[in-house]
């Protein structure tokens, strides 16, 4: 899920940035600002979906999309709605500032909106985890069972040639010790 999410935000955070690049704004103090809060904007929804997505009960993805749209689409909506009825009001400035401001936060909740409710949903709907697919923890634990094979392998490996040195060492010894005895005829 977290894979999924994180390509969203980054659409968004891109079409934003483009926008600037392509209205010519160039990157003074103000966008360099609504940069930073553009990446704020855009996880909020996203992240609630997921979040959502993942304590569903539902045993299939539909289920589970479902059932986040149906818990989270609702405040997602509610959320958004509110923030681009308070950004219009600064689109009507004079200001430079205000104005630019107004357009940012406009634009990056409206794609927030619909990429989280449009494309991420359709994503975890069609390739969302399920059950254990997709599970970090299994991944890391997977990681470490073949980590501690390898270890015990090189082991191994360590004990056979410290018994073979002993060994040689041994036969070394022995093998001076018959030769330094003199013998009396």
């Amino acid at each position: 899920t977290s894979t999924m999410a994180i390509c969203t935000i980054g659409m968004i955070a891109t079409i934003v940035l483009g926008f600037l690049n392509v209205v010519g704004w160039g990157l003074g103090l103000l966008e360099s600002i609504l940069i930073v809060i553009v990446v704020g904007f855009s996880v909020d929804y996203t992240v609630h979906l997921a979040d959502s997505y993942m304590g569903s009960s539902s045993t299939n993805r539909e289920g589970k999309v479902a059932t986040a749209l149906a818990h989270t689409g609702m405040s997602v909506l509610s959320g958004a709605i509110s923030t681009i009825l308070a950004s219009i009001p600064m689109l009507a400035t004079q200001i430079s500032f205000f104005f630019k401001f107004g357009v940012f936060i406009l634009l990056t909740i409206v794609l927030s909106l619909t990429f989280s409710l449009l494309f991420f949903a359709s994503i975890l709907a069609e390739f969302g985890p399920v059950g254990t697919t997709g599970s970090v923890a299994i991944l890391y634990r997977g990681c470490v069972k073949r980590s501690q094979e390898e270890i015990e392998g090189q082991e191994a490996e360590q004990r056979l040639v410290d018994e073979r040195v002993a060994s040689e060492r041994r036969l070394s010894e022995a093998e001076s010790r018959v030769g330094s005895k003199t013998y009396d005829l």
